[in-house]
């Protein structure tokens, strides 16, 4: 049995979805995926009726987790834009796959879908719960840019570039870019930390002599550092405009 399966006789059950992402080792974004799209959802709610202020519980609960102005497609399509970060036009492929659209009406139909006001607000809400799920937060990253940075220059004098710290480079920026677009608040708290973090400097290369570096890796590494923080900041500060 496949592990949304498994899953889905838990929810049948009555578990929670944070429970059930838990359980799974997966997000709560994930496992509202997999309702949307392989759950049916056959939960007796007899005992809910019994008592009045049980049913407007779990009614607030069903209106927070799902909304009830969208459609099954619609809804999939918010969860794997909010959720997952896909690109609009993957994201409407998987929703309507059924209709079989072609890459252009992907890409058209995608944009439009992500404009409209009732599944901006959903694809927002998707990203803050998704963001408090995995402690996405400003100082979290901020954290792991200072660490990156003093992690780079001891590894690019003792051993050369590092993939591992690529790696880390490159989902320092992933964090970073995605914190950036989930909330105005978020981002305006973003502008004004920037400056007390120091981030954007990223004075690596201006710390590290240049005889302790054996060839032209080092130079490349924080170049790469200087201009995919820049890039953000830019780009951050044009929206703001």
């Amino acid at each position: 049995m496949k592990k949304h399966e498994q899953a889905e006789q838990d929810y049948l059950a009555g578990m929670k979805y944070k429970d059930i992402a838990e359980k799974y080792g997966v997000s709560i974004s994930t496992v509202k995926s997999w309702k949307a799209r392989y759950w049916q959802d056959k939960r007796d709610t007899t005992s809910v009726k019994k008592v009045a202020s049980k049913k407007h519980k779990v009614a607030k609960k069903v209106a927070d987790d799902n909304s009830p102005d969208l459609t099954p497609q619609q809804e999939l399509f918010a969860q794997l834009v909010g959720g997952k970060q896909i690109p609009l036009y993957r994201a409407y492929l998987t929703a309507y796959s059924q209709r079989k659209p072609s890459l252009a009406t992907a890409m058209s139909e995608g944009s439009r879908l992500a404009g409209s006001s009732k599944i901006k607000e959903r694809i927002s809400k998707i990203s803050q719960d998704s963001a408090s799920h995995h402690d996405l937060s400003l100082d979290n990253v901020v954290n792991d840019y200072v660490f990156l940075r003093d992690e780079s220059k001891a590894s690019i004098v003792a051993d050369g570039i590092h993939k591992a710290n690529t790696d880390a480079f490159t989902k320092s920026l992933d964090s970073l870019a995605r914190l950036l677009k989930l909330d105005p608040i978020i981002a305006e708290e973003y502008r004004n930390k920037k400056a007390d973090a120091d981030v954007n400097e990223f004075d690596a290369k201006q710390q590290l002599h240049p005889e302790d570096i054996d060839n032209d890796a080092g130079d490349s590494y924080i170049n790469a550092i200087d201009q995919g923080i820049h890039q953000i900041f830019k780009k951050e500060d044009g929206d703001s405009e």
